[in-house]
């Protein structure tokens, strides 16, 4: 079934504030209730194979049995796709009207809840920016602990609240967004940028596991880019212990506590206070030395 059919209406469109609700449908469907959940499986794959069966992302087609009775006793029932009608036996497929004349299914019908927790990203998105906005919908960016962070172009910058939200409904680690306002450097000379809370709580103490060490900071007062992690690694290994290194500007450490934990003897030190302190406590936490 095509996302299509659960469109939400024109409401939605060009909307600021995400209203869930436009995105929850009651559809009359059908199903295919099966007298011994352990034939499920047996027609499932008959009715994939005939292309009946309904095969959505994120919508499993095993559901209760909508009769009260049998779903009392656990009964289950396979939800077919909308060409496959109850009350019109011509449009079964052959394997289906002889599981129906043995007795083991029988086709009824069945109403089909969409809520907005089926959508993806992409299908709101599509859904509630004004459709020349499509072209280029949000769908990357950086992420420190449970902090999104975007750098949203001038013509997204009306719908950030609605951006932000759904980001953070569809990425179940992330609970803070925020928008770059500045350059990273290009106010400031440790590289920290200014940014603008977006959606969920002002909370930007983060904590990251990289190269198998555990960083705490607030990322609003260091300079940290997840994109490096594979560098930060990739260099580290080729780091032998007892080997002596110098790190000038470590940051909270990416390169330092990672090498210094495997045997490296490693002089660090950064300008940044708050990036210093953080190094320190990495250190402890990490039990490095």
């Amino acid at each position: 079934m095509e996302m299509n059919l659960f469109r939400a209406p024109a409401g939605a469109r060009a909307a600021k504030v995400l209203d869930r609700s436009l995105f929850s449908r009651t559809l009359p469907t059908a199903a295919a209730s099966v007298r011994d959940n352990r034939l499920i499986s047996k027609y499932r794959k008959q009715l994939e194979k005939t292309k009946e069966l309904l095969l959505v992302e994120r919508l499993s087609p095993v559901v209760v049995d909508p009769d009260p009775v049998l779903a009392s006793q656990g009964r289950k029932c396979l939800i077919l796709k909308p060409n496959v009608m109850a009350t019109a036996p011509e449009t079964w497929s052959q394997e289906l009207a002889e599981a129906c004349k043995i007795g083991d299914v029988k086709v009824v019908g069945y109403e089909l809840t969409i809520g907005y927790e089926l959508w993806s990203y992409i299908d709101v998105a599509r859904s509630v920016l004004p459709e020349e906005l499509h072209g280029e919908i949000p769908v990357g960016f950086n992420t420190a602990g449970h902090v999104a962070h975007l750098n949203l172009r001038s013509q997204y910058l009306p719908y950030k609240e609605v951006i932000g939200q759904l980001i953070i409904d569809k990425n179940p680690s992330i609970r803070t967004v925020i928008n770059k306002t500045d350059n990273v450097g290009s106010e400031n000379e440790f590289r920290t940028f200014g940014y603008e809370l977006v959606a969920g709580p002002d909370d930007l103490v983060v904590e990251v596991v990289e190269s198998g060490c555990v960083f705490r900071f607030d990322y609003s007062k260091v300079y940290w880019n997840s994109k490096l992690g594979f560098e930060h690694g990739r260099l580290t290994e080729l780091f032998q212990p007892g080997e002596v290194v110098v790190d000038v500007m470590a940051g909270i450490g990416p390169f330092a506590v990672p090498a210094g934990k495997k045997g490296v003897f490693v002089w660090a030190n950064d300008k940044n206070p708050e990036s210093f302190a953080c190094l320190v406590q990495a250190i402890e936490r990490n039990k490095v030395g």
